[in-house]
């Protein structure tokens, strides 16, 4: 596996393959030279737009899976993240606290027309 920004790749076997000074544009020479199965993407990128830029790579190179995280709590972060074609979204400091629920934010992005699977108990989290 080879992973485009910054992981820990040796508890995963991974190999790190480059990784982005922020800028949207910087990612593209590592992205089409290594080809990765993963690429990790954050949501609020210091000189670009995280979102802008998992459309962009699932648009134009779509093999790699794209992971899309935040330090930020919200769970409205994870709707613009599928609708930019996220493979998955990586916020779990939102159910650190208490605040927010898993099942709640399935619920939300069910109900907004995004494909999630739902526990048939109504009791999980």
């Amino acid at each position: 596996m080879s992973v485009v920004f910054p992981l820990s790749p040796g508890d995963m076997g991974a190999v790190f393959v480059g990784e982005s000074d922020g800028n949207e544009e910087s990612v593209w020479p590592t992205l089409h030279r290594s080809r990765p199965d993963l690429v990790l993407v954050d949501y609020h990128l210091p000189h670009g737009d995280g979102l802008q830029l998992c459309y962009r790579i699932k648009s134009q190179v779509p093999t790699p899976k794209v992971a899309i995280f935040t330090a930020y709590a919200s769970p409205t972060l994870s709707l613009p993240a599928t609708l930019a074609k996220a493979d998955a979204v990586l916020a779990a400091s939102i159910f650190h606290f208490g605040t927010y629920r898993i099942r709640a934010v399935k619920e939300y992005l069910a109900q907004r027309g995004v494909p999630v699977r739902l526990p048939a108990d109504k009791a999980g989290p």
